[in-house]
């Protein structure tokens, strides 16, 4: 559906479930007085991506310098972006958690399952297609790999 469309349908029972965006941006939207359930985590879309598509020939116009400031202005603009919607998402899930609405937390053996079935996918079409996503697939599971234990030295307990 058109974006425009999926509010309405959902709204008149056309559609019965749909898959948004953050939680923050779905609150503005209005969801939450039309749809009865919130499933989470989002599993499906683990990272949200800020991109700025900028022409080749423009580029190398502007000298290094300028896309020097440009690749700053960027780095800037996603830790802020980051830092915004989390917390824009903190208050929002607060706000679900009084509104009225029903939060379905995923067991660990559903969200292990599509995490099988998603590397299966991916695997398959990276041994059938190579290429670019062959290549992207391969530095993401090595950054993966890399940050695998984090959680054993940056993270904390959650306050009380």
């Amino acid at each position: 559906l058109p974006g425009a469309e999926v509010y309405p349908a959902l709204e008149r029972g056309v559609i019965d479930a749909i898959e948004w965006a953050q939680l923050s941006i779905n609150k503005t939207i209005g969801f939450h007085k039309i749809a009865k359930y919130l499933i989470m985590p989002g599993i499906h879309q683990p990272i949200g991506v800020i991109e700025c598509t900028v022409n080749k020939k423009a580029w190398d116009r502007i000298g290094e310098r300028n896309q020097k400031l440009l690749l700053i202005a960027g780095k800037l603009t996603t830790y802020k972006f980051y830092q915004e919607v989390g917390d824009a998402d903190a208050a929002a899930y607060d706000f679900y958690v009084n509104s009225g609405n029903e939060i379905v937390v995923l067991d660990d053996e559903v969200i292990e399952k599509a995490r099988e079935l998603s590397y299966a996918w991916a695997d398959k079409v990276a041994a059938e297609e190579g290429g670019w996503f062959a290549k992207v697939l391969k530095i993401q599971r090595d950054y993966q790999k890399a940050w695998s234990n984090a959680h054993k030295y940056r993270d904390s307990l959650p306050p009380e």
